[in-house]
């Protein structure tokens, strides 16, 4: 994995998150996950190895101050009337879908 991590960082041109601390922070859980009982309370709290400030530095190097989005406008959607069959008085969803007896029921309403 070591390497992996090597070569991925040289072919996307970004820094190796596999450094020396995360592979200490790395060890240190696996040693307590050796103690670890399997009926008993999870030990591990993510708090305690991951530094949220730390973790977004490394994710968005540099300022992270950046301008909002702009306001996007919602699509105008055609309300396209239901096309209704003057034969039957029902439209061909309701004719593909509905029993003889439910179809009654829909040109009464």
């Amino acid at each position: 994995m070591r390497q992996a991590y090597a070569d991925m960082a040289k072919e996307k041109g970004i820094e190796n998150v596999l450094d020396k601390k995360t592979q200490k922070k790395i060890n240190k859980i696996i040693k307590k996950m050796y103690k670890q009982r399997l009926n008993k309370e999870f030990k591990i709290k993510t708090e305690d190895y991951v530094d949220k400030k730390s973790l977004i530095d490394k994710i968005l190097p540099g300022d992270q101050s950046q301008a909002p989005l702009p306001a996007i406008p919602m699509p105008k959607v055609a309300q396209i009337p239901p096309q209704i069959n003057p034969q039957t008085g029902l439209t061909r969803t309701e004719s593909a879908l509905l029993s003889p007896s439910e179809q009654v029921i829909a040109r009464r309403t």
